[in-house]
């Protein structure tokens, strides 16, 4: 049920979007998933870190978000990638940071919604992404 609603959201963002790792705000949980969803979400956060782990490293993690492995080569094949990008080690940095964050989550006990989409929000639009897109 996770990856389903990982997925449910991806689509919705792409949707509303055009290119999920380009959109530049976020669409409410609430708006997108039903109240179960959005609890059993949550006890996403409260999983033991090995089992989130098997989530984010190895060729599960690579199954699991091929997506934004697709979305990074449609970047690149569309020339908004910066040249030396290597689409392989951006992909492995995009998917072990969403690991770092939820960790970063864990840490400084971050429970709020809205503050977790900020923090992604911020970290994947104003960092990660001004480092791999060419200047317009």
């Amino acid at each position: 049920m996770l990856t389903s609603i990982g997925k449910k959201i991806y689509d919705k963002e792409k949707e509303y979007e055009g290119i999920f790792l380009l959109r530049k705000g976020y669409i409410p949980l609430e708006k997108i998933c039903s109240e179960k969803e959005i609890e059993f979400d949550k006890t996403w956060y409260k999983a033991p870190v090995e089992v989130m782990r098997k989530f984010y490293f190895g060729e599960y993690s690579k199954e699991l978000n091929s997506i934004f492995r697709d979305e990074l080569l449609e970047l690149k094949n569309s020339g908004k990638l910066k040249d030396s990008v290597d689409v392989d080690f951006v992909f492995y940095l995009f998917v072990t940071s969403m690991f770092n964050i939820l960790m970063y989550f864990r840490e400084y006990d971050i429970e709020d919604q809205d503050m977790k989409l900020k923090i992604k929000n911020d970290y994947y639009t104003n960092l990660f992404l001004t480092g791999i897109l060419k200047a317009e």
